[in-house]
């Protein structure tokens, strides 16, 4: 049996040197995410690969949907001439 560690409060096997198999949070950043998939793939831990694949995938989705939400009340704003709710935008 492979020595355990602790990652992020979680435990990892000691095999995954590179990779922390805690479960992400969504404090994190596009390029940990990234940075965790391609320490993931060199171990060959496809599954956590896959995994971070489909976290990243799903917070690139959020973020261009909140984008497209911000746009579309700054317009609806910008069209009814309403400088404070283009500025709570």
């Amino acid at each position: 049996v492979l020595p355990r560690r602790m990652c992020g409060g979680r435990r990892w096997h000691a095999k995954h040197t590179a990779v922390c198999l805690a479960v992400w949070d969504e404090s994190m950043t596009l390029a940990d995410l990234k940075a965790q998939m391609e320490a993931a793939l060199k171990v060959e831990d496809y599954k956590q690969a896959a995994q971070l694949r489909d976290a990243i995938a799903q917070k690139e989705i959020d973020g261009k949907l909140g984008v497209e939400d911000a746009n579309t009340r700054f317009y609806e704003a910008f069209m009814s001439g309403s400088v404070a709710q283009m500025d709570e935008v």
